[in-house]
């Protein structure tokens, strides 16, 4: 799990979890192509966020405790219990909405692991001079995880579009400017 903002890494902590009944996980799930929303499992699971540093944001936290527990404090890192539902859609994460607007190609993500309650650490939690450096809003809302990212379209697809768009803009332009050169009034008067 990683918290970070703009230029920033407030955390970066493995976690450790399980399902509480084992057996939901053996549901079978379709991914069907249906465009709502739709539940594909539904289960609870405990959740522990360990001081462990995630290695995969490289080398610049290389100390676990420094990074994560230096900035939470130690009921941090106790077991929690979340009901989770797996849902299928297409999912924006709250972090990717600017303004409360949605831009053409912000990134979409087709399943949306649903906690009940957040599963960040929330704001009681930070140390005492990390907490001004959490508050961004809805930290304590923040409760849902995103994986597979729906591929809307590739850089030559962005390209391809952007070249069509602008060429029927300009032939728009074009035929805008034979209509108004022929039906204007002053353009024949002035060819007379």
């Amino acid at each position: 799990m990683a918290y970070y903002g703009e230029l920033n890494v407030f955390i970066a902590a493995e976690i450790e979890w399980g399902a509480i009944d084992p057996t939901a996980l053996d549901q079978v799930i379709h991914r069907g192509e249906e465009k709502e929303t739709r539940l594909l499992a539904e289960f609870d699971i405990n959740l522990t966020l360990t001081k462990r540093r995630l290695t995969s944001i490289g080398p610049y936290y290389t100390d676990g405790a420094t990074i994560n527990g230096g900035r939470l404090e130690d009921n941090a890192f106790i077991l929690r219990t979340f009901h989770v539902r797996l849902e299928k859609g297409s999912f924006i994460p709250i972090t990717n909405i600017c303004d409360g607007k949605v831009y053409q190609f912000t990134k979409r993500y087709a399943l949306r692991l649903a906690f009940d309650k957040t599963p960040f650490p929330p704001s009681a939690v930070w140390k005492r001079g990390w907490q001004p450096w959490t508050r961004d809003p809805g930290i304590d809302d923040w409760t849902a995880l995103y994986v597979e990212p729906i591929e809307l379209v590739t850089d030559m697809e962005i390209w391809n579009w952007y070249k069509d768009s602008y060429e029927a803009k300009r032939q728009k332009a074009e035929r805008l400017e034979r209509v108004n050169g022929t039906d204007n009034p002053t353009d024949s008067a002035k060819s007379d």
